[in-house]
Formats: structure tokens, sequence, C-alpha cells
């Protein structure tokens, strides 16, 4: 069985972290807006819950890849 290149892969998860956080980050500014707060609060809020959710992804992929490799 063929190995996907090491590039590749981590290319795909660094994607699918950004394409999550931003997905995320999209939805918490405009409840944060739905909610009462004003746009600069509501893009302030956005972009914390964007980078936490690409801290987190991308700690979990850190780390699934990690595993991933010691068992090779």
């Amino acid at each position: 069985m063929m190995q996907p290149l090491t590039n590749t892969v981590k290319a795909l998860l660094i994607t699918v972290a950004v394409l999550a956080g931003s997905t995320v980050g999209l939805l918490a500014g405009m409840l944060h807006h739905m909610d009462g707060g004003s746009v600069p609060d509501a893009i302030v809020f956005g972009c914390k819950t964007f980078f936490g959710t690409e801290a987190f992804m991308l700690g979990l992929f850190g780390f699934w890849y990690g595993i991933q490799k010691r068992d090779t």
C-alpha cells in the first residue's frame, strides 16, 4: 500500500484547521453581534475564537500526527 506524502498530509491538516477556525470565528462573531454586541466587539470576539480554534486544531493534529509517527 502506498503511503501519502508527508508534506501533503501536513498541508491538508493545516488547511482543515484554517477552514474550521474561519468558520467557527465567523459564526461566533455573528452570534456575538446578534446578541447585542457592537460590530468592533464582534470582530474582536470572532478573531479570538478563530485563534483559539486554530490553536486547538493544530495542537490536536500535532498530537495525532506525533502518535502516528511513533507507531511506524
